[in-house]
């Protein structure tokens, strides 16, 4: 029987965690200054691993986003890597986690979710001393519209919906503010009359605000990550992360090849350690595009599926 509702109240995480007693550690992280959209992004982009673009759920307590999301066949949806950021203090100091993350099957067709196993963070960069907070669930269930994992569903689903964060991924320099001129002690000059002032020019009609494109369709993504990237052979490498752990890019190539491998063509994964700044970085790679506009392409492809990527020349 189809357990309804029962995702709504889970809020992604919060009534889903079985935690123990509190860290503390949620007292010594940054928060954003206050819960604008604005101050949201720039918190997000200075201090977490998430981009504005990537949420699709803003509430009191948490920042839900999606990550990663590979097309499924059967059923017809998307599986999902769903990460969240706490906004609410209090979940650092009673809950003992400050981020989490989980993996969801999604249906687009019967509008359900199936929860994976979900891993909470200490701390903001979704890496460091995960612990699991709740394990994988079999059963599928339809989450309420308007909590984190319905508007996941509904982000990935509605060619609609409209992301809270959609256009905040640039920050904005504001002007300097003008300074005043000083007084000069000038002579003080003769009066001479001012010729008329020309008439106005006709004023010019307001240019309206440039609106972000929308994210790609979910039909676009399905032909795009059903169709094969490139063929291989080639010097040009995309890379998909990097990191001091050598365990972590080796897991993260091992995703990669799992979700896009039927994609990929001739190209190979593979690990480049080099010395940067005195310590060392392993990068993820993508190896064998012949030509840039090939690696442009993956890249791009790689990206509407929310993997994160550059071409590396």
């Amino acid at each position: 029987m189809r357990r309804v509702g029962a995702v709504g109240l889970a809020g992604l995480g919060l009534a889903l965690l079985a935690m123990g007693a509190a860290s503390g550690q949620g007292a010594l992280a940054t928060f954003p200054a206050s819960k604008s959209p604005a101050d949201v992004a720039t918190w997000l982009r200075r201090a977490t691993p998430i981009a504005p673009s990537q949420v699709v759920d803003m509430n009191a307590a948490s920042v839900t986003a999606i990550v990663a999301a590979p097309p499924t066949q059967t059923p017809r949806g998307f599986q999902a890597e769903i990460r969240a950021e706490a906004l609410d203090p209090d979940i650092g100091i009673r809950e003992g986690i400050l981020s989490w993350s989980i993996t969801v099957d999604i249906d687009c067709d019967k509008r359900l979710v199936r929860l994976g196993e979900m891993t909470g963070f200490p701390g903001r960069d979704l890496k460091d001393s995960p612990r699991i907070v709740r394990q994988a669930d079999a059963a599928w269930v339809s989450p309420a519209e308007r909590a984190p994992l319905g508007s996941a569903l509904r982000a990935l689903c509605d060619a609609s919906f409209q992301r809270p964060l959609a256009g905040y991924d640039t920050e904005v320099a504001q002007a300097p503010a003008s300074v005043p001129v000083a007084a000069t002690s000038a002579p003080p000059q003769a009066y001479r009359p001012q010729p008329a002032p020309p008439k106005p020019a006709a004023t010019p009609r307001a240019t309206p605000p440039r609106t972000p494109p929308p994210p790609p369709s979910n039909a676009a993504l399905y032909a795009a990550m059903r169709k094969p990237i490139v063929q291989g052979g080639g010097a040009i490498s995309v890379q998909v992360g990097a990191s001091p752990s050598l365990a972590d890019v080796k897991t993260l190539l091992t995703r990669i090849q799992r979700r896009f491998g039927a994609q990929l063509g001739g190209l190979t994964t593979g690990v480049a350690t080099v010395v940067v700044d005195r310590k060392t970085v392993h990068r993820a790679l993508i190896s064998g595009l012949r030509t840039n506009a090939d690696a442009n392409a993956l890249c791009q492809r790689l990206q509407a599926a929310g993997q994160a990527c550059f071409v590396r020349r």
